[in-house]
């Protein structure tokens, strides 16, 4: 329930994800996975366009007392690994390499590897092995969802990015990095007019997200490329 709220990535729902994680450790005390979900959450907060350095540093906090009290936790050490790739794309390598030695159908550590190979490497041909594996394991998963298109659209093959993500965007059309990601891709296939439609829908819903803040830019540079 908190991962669901978490990843649709919008400060309200993360703040939901946020209480549902406390409610739990109200319930069950320190517990390796919970602090594994308040560290995804306040990574998720930076990569919305919260604060920076404070959330930053609290995700990673969360995520090393999830290793400290569960060193063989996959999720914790995929976690770590997802944070460092702000700041320490090698540090990033090695944690996702060892959340996937530890659990390689942990979905965190999955999805975190065929990331890093997508947007910190290159490696697309790696990255679509590993995503038909993820497939197998959870194809209902947001972040399945998003590797269906986001793998194509690194690789510049833009028209099945676009078919990639029709089935995540019809499922979340509110959400700002769907919203900001499927413009994207009708831009480079030159359909301006709904890429620039679905940018203002989220300027309507979350003007403050940095998704519709990188999408109001995407639609003013399309705007002055007329």
């Amino acid at each position: 329930k908190a991962r669901a709220e978490i990843l649709m990535l919008t400060e309200d729902a993360i703040n939901r994800a946020i209480q549902y994680l406390k409610n739990a450790f109200d319930i069950i005390g320190e517990n390796a996975l919970l602090y594994s979900g308040m560290a995804f959450a306040y990574l998720q907060m930076v990569n919305i366009g919260a604060e920076h350095d404070e959330f930053l540093a609290k995700a990673e906090e969360y995520a090393k007392k999830a290793i400290s009290l569960d060193p063989k936790l996959a999720k914790a050490h995929a976690t770590l690994g997802w944070i460092s790739m702000w700041s320490n794309p090698r540090a990033a390598n090695i944690h996702l390499k060892k959340a996937y030695s530890i659990n390689p159908n942990d979905i965190m550590a999955l999805t975190g590897v065929i990331v890093y190979y997508v947007q910190e490497i290159g490696k697309f041909s790696e990255a679509s092995k590993l995503n038909e594996k993820l497939n197998q394991i959870d194809p209902f998963d947001f972040t399945t969802k998003w590797l269906n298109g986001g793998i194509h659209f690194y690789n510049g093959d833009y028209e099945n990015a676009l078919s990639g993500w029709r089935p995540l965007y019809e499922l979340h059309s509110a959400s700002p990095i769907v919203q900001f990601y499927y413009a994207s891709a009708m831009v480079y296939l030159d359909q301006r007019e709904s890429a620039c439609s679905i940018i203002e829908q989220g300027v309507r819903t979350n003007p403050n997200n940095a998704f519709t803040k990188l999408g109001l830019l995407l639609k003013s540079a399309v705007m002055n490329d007329k």
